[in-house]
């Protein structure tokens, strides 16, 4: 019974750790076996986000997006301003422009110089006139100022205003996203590298007991059989090859950090902080629920996305107004023939006016536009309400994982006093011939085992803090 119990215990001891490591969700390729060019050492989280925030490429992808959408503000601020277009041209046609008078007979009553009045026809012949030069250089300023546009320029700018608005939120949701894979990764090494020493610690005190156990098989009292003394060759062994499965996932969990702070994949990281916080929340829930709402950049751009599709109705309801604008135009030809039409009077001219255009029938386009707009806005009122059920339940979960992982870090604590206590005094009884062999590797696995869910248990409870930061959405405010 005891024997089985024990195979029990090895068995789930080395699944437990397989589940731990691989939790860690470092998800590097492949070992670093390549001499590096750089070393790199860390003494905090801080100096950690720091350098991420410094070097991380998709913060400058989230920077352009912001200069892009103030630069499409600017462009719908520029609908304010008079439009002013100069235009030069240069022709040349093959022969000169001309006018052909055609002949033309009139009769005239004449007064005044006979005694009596009297009809006088005149025949005036056909008459090829030039009236523009062949060669033609013109210059002309147009002006345009739209005084009314039936609300649709104030919609389109504050649709692009609320588009910087947005980009900014976006920028925000990035800088969370690098706290978060940041934290997830500091942390993540922090577990690798003290399974790994917890199993090199492990697997010295294994090493230990074998000696002892051969020393006591190799005097023949009887205390030790040669069962026994398998066994402990079998234990030893299979912990050498979990301490090189650690080492292995110690150095992937350096190079996953590596890689999120934006280092060459050859360079070599050191960490001297070796320790997982543990930090309890004071919050309810409904209070970190009601912070999300406040801080989150999901929220914040989703109210800004509805504001936009709200001012869109505005927009599409300027097509039943009409739009008023002041035109101008300044005029100038350079001539080389006086006649015609290029005189004085004709050459150089200016024109101001004041245009209006209004929508009279468009097929009910306007209309159905309108129609469309509010659908939209009533289509984002519905996706807000699940987006906000959504973020409560988020939080909610992040909540119970905290206060789940808190209690299994404050009773796996005092779990792990008592194994090493009992580790202890198992190896003195051994030594005195007390106790037998499996039950001393079994409190040596005993505490291997518990001590590795106190870990797990640490990086799940800072983890899950993180996750929940990366919800509300308010350490960046913090930060930055």
């Amino acid at each position: 019974m005891k024997r089985s119990l024990l195979v029990r215990l090895q068995f789930v001891l080395m699944a437990t750790l397989l589940l731990v490591i691989i939790s860690v969700g470092v998800g590097a390729q492949e070992n670093l076996t390549s001499e590096c060019t750089k070393v790199i050492r860390i003494t905090s989280l801080e100096e950690c986000l720091k350098l991420a925030f410094e070097q991380n490429r998709q913060r400058q992808v989230s920077r352009a997006a912001i200069a892009r959408a103030e630069a499409q503000h600017q462009q719908a601020l520029s609908s304010y301003w008079p439009q002013v277009t100069a235009t030069l041209s240069a022709s040349r046609r093959d022969e000169d422009s001309n006018f052909l008078f055609p002949e033309e007979i009139s009769t005239y009553n004449i007064a005044g110089l006979a005694p009596l009045p009297m009809d006088v026809t005149v025949r005036v012949p056909e008459k090829d006139v030039k009236h523009l030069d062949r060669d033609l250089f013109a210059g002309s300023l147009n002006f345009l100022y739209p005084l009314y546009t039936g609300g649709k320029r104030r919609a389109v700018v504050k649709q692009a205003e609320l588009g910087v608005h947005i980009a900014e939120e976006s920028a925000r949701r990035t800088d969370l996203q690098i706290l978060y894979d940041v934290k997830r990764m500091y942390y993540g090494k922090i577990l690798a590298a003290r399974l790994r020493a917890l199993g090199q610690e492990t697997l010295e005190r294994l090493q230990a007991t074998q000696t002892l156990t051969e020393q006591l098989y190799q005097t023949g009292t009887g205390a030790v059989k040669k069962t026994d003394y398998l066994r402990t060759n079998m234990m030893v062994s299979t912990a050498r090859s979990l301490v090189e499965f650690l080492r292995s996932n110690d150095d992937l969990a350096t190079a996953a950090l590596i890689n999120v702070l934006g280092f060459p994949w050859d360079t070599h990281l050191e960490l001297t902080d070796a320790e997982i916080p543990f930090i309890p929340l004071s919050a309810e829930v409904h209070d970190l629920v009601a912070e999300a709402y406040q801080f989150s950049p999901d929220w914040g751009q989703f109210e800004l996305a509805l504001a936009a599709a709200e001012t869109s109705i505005q927009q599409a309801r300027g097509g039943h107004l009409p739009t008023i604008a002041l035109t101008g135009d300044l005029t100038y030809v350079a001539k080389t023939y006086d006649s015609g039409l290029m005189s004085d009077q004709n050459r150089n001219s200016w024109t101001v006016g004041v245009a209006l255009e209004l929508p009279i029938f468009t097929g009910f386009r306007t209309t159905q536009q309108v129609k469309e707009a509010q659908s939209r806005v009533e289509q984002l009122q519905h996706q807000q309400m699940l987006l906000s059920e959504g973020i409560a339940l988020q939080i909610q979960d992040a909540f119970l994982q905290i206060d789940r992982a808190r209690g299994q870090v404050e009773a796996l604590q005092e779990s792990a006093t008592f194994a090493t206590e009992n580790r202890e005094l198992n190896i003195r009884a051994y030594q005195n011939d007390l106790v037998e062999t499996r039950e001393v590797l079994e409190a040596q696995l005993l505490e291997a085992f518990i001590k590795g869910q106190h870990l797990k248990a640490l990086y799940d409870h800072a983890i899950s803090r993180a996750l929940l930061d990366w919800l509300i959405g308010r350490e960046v405010a913090k930060r930055l």
